[in-house]
């Protein structure tokens, strides 16, 4: 720590101030990383560092204590030095992001954020899309960043959507390609089933895809999805092709929509045609035709765990 970080504490311990253990903890790893990152990686790659158990109480009181399992808890020193390895200075992780990423971001406050983002740099994962999902060496990695926070966008009155993590991959002159948001959802249980909110935050990330702000969203989780989490995931992905499809006009789309929907009347609509895809029994085919026409789509992740 430095001096003007002991004064700080210091002077809170003066006036009787209260100060909350995960503040703290965030603060003297901050200082950790900031002050002497060679040695703060060296700690958190071996567990015989007499700092070690330290860093490791640290990491845990500033994630949040209790919020994951304890053999969950006991991987976060690896996964931490594996998001360090790939990005040495992550925006988010000990402190809030910058203002301009949106107004009241906060650091990382759960353990599976940092877990989910090591499990996408140790493993390829499926996605629902079709897709596949990883963090490369060359991604950038960023944690509590917001979408929409440049207000000449359509999305300035819709409020702004959080991605827990971001990816940003950049091609070989330096300029980001694409940005992909991650939300994560953890669940002690076999299957995560909250949805409360998800409205909200599902229209908020149709928005930020369709602004192109963000090229994919995701959401990962360490469980299952519950078939209510997924049904309102798909809504949305119907909604979103519906908005690709009154903003392009495609005629060949129209054959192609017609196909899958098996509509046989000619009278039907797009908007009908869309209205009767079935993502539970033809994902592969309405994953084909997104994947043809460069629709964007929210996908979600299942099992995504960190293996120490």
């Amino acid at each position: 720590m430095t001096l003007s970080d002991v004064d700080k504490i210091e002077a809170a311990r003066n006036i009787e101030q209260k100060m909350e253990p995960g503040k703290i903890s965030r603060e003297m790893l901050q200082c950790a990383l900031k002050n002497n990152p060679k040695e703060f990686m060296r700690v958190l790659n071996d567990q015989k560092h007499p700092s070690y158990e330290k860093a490791k109480e640290l990491l845990i009181k500033s994630l949040g204590e209790g919020k994951v399992s304890p053999l969950e808890q006991s991987r976060l020193p690896k996964a931490l030095h594996s998001i360090l390895k790939n990005t040495s200075n992550p925006q988010g992780l000990f402190e809030k992001p910058p203002a301009h990423r949106g107004p009241g971001s906060t650091p990382t406050s759960h353990p599976y954020e940092a877990l989910g983002a090591a499990a996408l740099i140790q493993k390829e994962v499926a996605t629902s899309t079709g897709k596949t999902l990883k963090i490369h060496s060359t991604d950038r990695i960023d944690f509590g960043q917001k979408a929409a926070s440049n207000y000449t966008l359509s999305t300035r009155t819709k409020g702004t959507i959080e991605s827990d993590v971001l990816i940003q991959r950049e091609n070989a002159f330096g300029v980001i390609t694409e940005s992909i948001g991650i939300d994560t959802k953890y669940s002690k249980r076999t299957t995560y089933s909250t949805t409360n909110g998800l409205t909200r935050q599902l229209n908020g990330i149709r928005n930020s895809l369709n602004d192109g702000q963000l090229d994919e969203f995701h959401f990962v989780t360490n469980a299952q999805f519950s078939s209510r989490f997924k049904q309102m995931v798909n809504d949305t992905n119907t909604e979103l092709i519906k908005d690709w499809v009154e903003k392009s006009g495609n005629s060949e789309f129209n054959n192609d929509i017609q196909k899958i929907s098996g509509s046989k009347n000619e009278d039907t609509s797009i908007s009908e045609m869309v209205d009767k895809l079935d993502y539970n029994n033809n994902r592969q085919k309405i994953n084909q035709l997104t994947e043809k026409y460069d629709i964007p789509q929210i996908g979600f992740c299942e099992k995504v765990n960190y293996q120490d």
